[in-house]
């Protein structure tokens, strides 16, 4: 019980601060727009993204939907079969559930989806994308040290 609730709370958090970041990006700063957030080594660059994280798929809005969909859906099915999952690997997942639950909102609603954290030698990323790479990190983290991930 406890590892669906933590898995479940971390992707809706994920959800939420995705949602208001992207919202406060597009119409607090503006598209296309680009502010200088920590020094001149992260920007605040609102776009709109067809593609894929990263900018990658460009137009290709059906089949990321429908992956994002299917992503979300696997996440579900695999959160009420995880019988020896830890707190790490809720995290881990729900941090992937969240991300890919709302960048697929924003495909199926919008056609797009708002970037806005840029880096400067790495295309423009969201919240999101943040979420679903760090629970894949993580995932990957617990492949090499399953301790982490499965409960004795």
């Amino acid at each position: 019980m406890r590892f669906k609730l933590v898995l479940f709370t971390t992707a809706v958090a994920t959800i939420v601060v995705d949602r208001i970041t992207k919202y406060w990006a597009s119409h607090v700063l503006g598209i296309g727009h680009s502010t200088d957030f920590i020094g001149k080594y992260v920007l605040l660059t609102p776009i709109v993204n067809s593609g894929a994280a990263f900018g990658i798929l460009t137009n290709a809005t059906v089949v990321l939907a429908v992956v994002s969909v299917i992503a979300t859906l696997a996440v579900i099915i695999a959160a009420f079969m995880i019988r020896r999952g830890t707190t790490f690997l809720a995290i881990a997942l729900g941090l992937i559930l969240g991300g890919a639950a709302s960048n697929g909102f924003d495909r199926i609603f919008y056609g797009k989806v708002v970037d806005f954290i840029n880096l400067r030698y790495w295309p423009v990323f969201n919240a999101a994308d943040s979420a679903v790479t760090i629970g894949i990190i993580m995932l990957l983290i617990g492949f090499i040290y399953p301790k982490i991930i499965v409960k004795p």
